[in-house]
């Protein structure tokens, strides 16, 4: 079958290989792409294949235990069957060890599905990109990246290996920046606590506490940091450092720190004495008065008791003015205090009541009233003190009567309340920033507080602008003369501490989540790798010492002890076998092996040498510097698998020998019979007995045929039916009593199954004879064609002297060769009709199928 100038174009304007092939499978055309490439890179595509039958291509490389083979032979048929197409995808080790993919798409080239097109193209791009794409995928998918807090992982020694998001936004680095510094560049270790805290980390391989890191602009961030070694999959030790900014924290501490040291350096400040006791009236506290007037610069020196100051004429009025004190909140007394010189000066003092966690303090103020002139000078200097610590406080404090209305306000409450003075002086206070639902508790608190008692609670407020803001409130008594006069309300805004809380919380829950779900996946990876039915092995360092294998592969080996060993020990058989030299092959060069049904000799348990056929992978492990520091190996035993293949295809070929030699021998059989027949006709000539005999004979020989066209293809249960029509069209001119008939034969390619050949053929034959048997043969014009339509196979005889003229003449003729005729018609599920012309012509037409059962159906 010739290719036309345009289809030879077409195929060469193809990117890939492109063959084009007939029904048989012949070669008839290739196009450039094909003719200029080597088999060597594609599997069995090339210019080495560019000619010839294209199965028998196919045919050898299944022989030689290519699987790829065998299924584009099968997907072929399955194309020329009737299949819309047909694709695979197969992957070739080229000489340098690597593997290249290839797809191979079968469809028809044709309506008629005469020619099919056979398209080779490389798809080693689209593997490669598509396995690094998934690669890609499965990483960032982890939690590392989504955490939300910082995280670093490194090296024992220091070296960064990978860097979160959170910790790039932190440090202000990009990745590939951090991964070029070294850890002591992001954490602080000039102070003493982070040389500690790096020589705990090496000794115990964790730590967690607080140390200062650097940001890339040299900015100190002070974080809560936890540190651990671990040893990865790989069996590296690895660092994984978390750690979370504490700034704001650092921040509210220090205003706490700032607080404190503002009250001690205000009390240090206070003229004359100020002395905390407790409810045993020891001195817990006391100011630089007591070292500044009275000489006392040790609370040892006081014996911690305020009574070992007291001249002991004193001591009952200032029980008396403790007891009121513990009682109402506040009192007043006049003492004689002695100093360590032995001197006495006379102070006044007033002392106030308050709680701390169920303990009670009394804060005591004294003042040198040993003149008079002094004493008032010292209290406009405390008033004025006081004043300026009130006003410039950084705690919001406001100053109310006790009908709740505020009296003074500092410049931080109408900050933190968004308030003006004049909006609040005058107002409730709890009416200007109590929300509703709390107006019960701010009452209550109130309560108390008029009752001389001093509160501190979490609440909520509001400010001027609707929103809440969450505040540690401390209300204090003022007294005079015992009785309630006025209330502190001190306000500490709490909502970044809450904030914090909440944040810490969070993590904390997130933390213990992804732990569960990392102990979880870890689990199920372990319980996966021992319980794979194909062996796995991981081999360490260039020896290729076993650091992990699974049951399977131990089952292969003859279940030797390998954990800890090297390859070349263990299994000394396979040095011998070249895939010693394999392994080091795959660690030298970085690229993987991969083996399909390699023999292999292994050990087995009792110490013989057993043949196996393996399906291995050996992949190189790199670090994450690149580096290899091992190898996976991965063993699939497919011994019984190719045993079985083998014995199947001998079989099949003994059986395919079998059936061709009893074609062969029927054939002979049957030339045998029609021998004898001519040795009758010419003993006994008669001539009504010997025409009938020739007829008899030519169907034999249209039987015998279809033997002779079996056996002497590869096909043994189809016939290439059309050359089978051209050897009997042939045979029948040469002996038929009208050698000068005209023939005009167009038969396209069909093959059928024996049976309807069988049945075909003989129709063909009885049809023919009609013809023969006109007695107008001289004259006479045959036209015999066959078309195939799908699974619709057309017959047509044309002829003007037809022996027949009707459908209704073949059904109930009485003659014994149209008797035969309606058989084989019948037999065939056959339609036929005449077509009226200058001759008859006889449509023949039956759908082609599989008859099963035997070949001689004829009755």
């Amino acid at each position: 079958m010739e290719v036309s100038v345009t289809e030879k174009k077409m195929i060469d304007a193809y990117p890939a290989l492109v063959a084009i092939l007939d029904r048989e499978g012949n070669i008839l055309c290739v196009n450039r792409e094909w003719q200029g490439r080597t088999t060597e890179a594609n599997g069995f595509f090339g210019r080495e294949y560019s000619v010839g039958n294209y199965f028998d291509y196919l045919a050898r490389a299944a022989e030689n235990g290519n699987d790829f083979a065998l299924k584009i032979i099968l997907g072929i048929r399955q194309v020329i069957e009737g299949e819309p197409d047909f694709h695979i995808t197969y992957p070739v080790i080229n000489s340098s060890n690597q593997k290249n993919w290839y797809k191979v798409t079968v469809r028809p080239a044709d309506d008629k599905l005469d020619t099919f097109l056979l398209i080779h193209e490389d798809v080693s791009r689209l593997i490669q990109t598509t396995v690094a794409l998934r690669e890609s995928q499965e990483r960032y998918k982890q939690q590392f990246m989504e955490a939300d807090m910082p995280i670093l992982i490194g090296k024992p020694d220091g070296d960064i290996l990978d860097a979160n998001p959170a910790a790039l936004d932190l440090l202000g680095y990009t990745k590939e920046e951090l991964l070029k510094i070294h850890r002591n560049e992001v954490i602080d270790i000039s102070s003493a606590q982070s040389r500690e805290a790096v020589e705990q980390h090496a000794e115990t391989g964790e730590f967690q506490g607080e140390l200062p890191m650097i940001d890339k602009y040299g900015k100190r961030i002070p974080v809560e940091l936890s540190s651990k070694i671990y040893r990865n999959e790989t069996g590296h030790l690895r660092t994984l450092t978390m750690f979370k900014d504490i700034s704001a924290r650092k921040e509210v501490e220090e205003k706490f720190e700032t607080e404190k040291r503002f009250n001690e350096t205000a009390l240090d400040s206070l003229p004359g004495l100020f002395v905390l006791l407790d409810e045993q009236s020891q001195i817990i506290r006391f100011n630089n008065g007591f070292t500044v007037e009275l000489g006392y610069d040790d609370p040892a020196d006081l014996d911690k008791s305020i009574f070992d100051i007291i001249v002991p004429e004193d001591h009952q009025n200032v029980i008396e003015a403790l007891t009121e004190v513990r009682e109402h909140g506040k009192g007043e007394v006049q003492a004689t205090l002695v100093k360590k010189n032995g001197d006495r000066r006379i102070y006044k003092f007033r002392g106030n009541r308050f709680n701390s966690k169920d303990e009670v303090y009394i804060a005591a103020t004294g003042i040198d009233i040993t003149e008079n002139i002094e004493i008032e000078r010292e209290k406009e200097f405390t008033y004025e003190l006081m004043a300026q610590l009130f006003n410039n406080s950084p705690i919001g404090i406001v100053l109310s009567d006790t009908e709740n209305k505020a009296e003074r306000v500092n410049d931080q409450f109408t900050r933190m309340f968004g308030f003006q003075s004049p909006e609040i002086l005058g107002n409730s206070v709890d009416e200007l920033i109590s929300p509703s639902e709390l107006r019960e508790d701010a009452e209550r608190i109130n309560e108390q507080v008029l009752n001389g008692k001093a509160t501190q609670q979490e609440t909520v407020r509001r400010r001027k602008d609707g929103s809440e803001l969450p505040v540690l409130l401390g209300t204090v008594p003022v007294k005079m003369a015992g009785k309630v006069v006025a209330v502190y309300g001190i306000y500490i805004d709490i909502s970044e501490r809450i904030e914090l809380e909440v944040r810490i919380s969070e993590l904390f829950e997130k933390e213990k989540k992804a732990r569960k779900e990392a102990e979880k996946s870890k689990l199920k990876l372990e319980k996966m790798f021992a319980q794979s039915p194909t062996g796995i092995a991981l081999l360490e360092g260039d020896q290729f010492k076993f650091i992990m294998a699974n049951s399977a592969y131990h089952k292969l080996i003859g279940g030797r002890e390998i954990i800890g060993r090297n390859f070349d020990d263990v299994l000394p058989e396979m040095k011998s076998q070249g895939i010693s030299e394999t392994l080091r092959k795959v660690y030298d060069s970085g690229e993987s092996y991969v083996a399909e049904e390699e023999r292999v000799e292994v050990v087995d348990s009792n110490g013989q040498l057993a043949e196996h056929f393996l399906n291995y992978t050996c992949k190189p492990l790199f670090d994450d510097d690149g580096h290899i520091y091992g190898i996976f190996v991965e063993a699939v035993d497919v011994t019984e698998l190719v045993n079985s293949r083998n014995k199947i295809q001998n079989s099949l070929k003994e059986k395919e020998i079998l059936l061709q030699e009893v074609h062969h021998r029927v054939k002979n059989n049957l030339a045998v019979i029609t021998g004898l027949m001519d040795l009758q006709m010419m003993d006994t000539p008669d001539d009504i007995l010997n025409p009938k005999l020739r007829e008899v004979q030519s169907r034999i020989f249209s039987i015998a045929q279809i033997h002779e066209a079996i056996y002497q293809q590869e096909d043994v249960v189809r016939v290439k039916f059309d050359e089978y029509l051209k050897q009997m069209v042939d045979s029948w001119k040469q002996n038929s009593e009208h050698r000068d008939i005209r023939l005009d034969v167009k038969l396209d390619n069909v093959s059928l199954n024996l049976n309807q050949a069988v049945s075909c053929g003989l129709l063909t034959n009885e049809l023919m004879n009609l013809i023969d048997s006109s007695g107008n043969g001289k004259q006479n014009h045959f036209s015999l064609s066959l078309v195939q339509k799908e699974d619709l196979i057309v017959i047509g005889f044309e002829n003007r002297n037809f022996g027949v003229s009707s459908v209704e003449e073949i059904e109930q003729a009485e003659k014994f060769n149209l008797k035969i005729i309606q058989v084989l018609l019948s037999q065939l599920s056959a339609s036929y009709h005449f077509e009226e012309g200058e001759a008859k012509k006889l449509i023949i037409q039956f759908q082609k199928v599989d008859v099963k059962g035997s070949s001689s159906s004829f009755i």
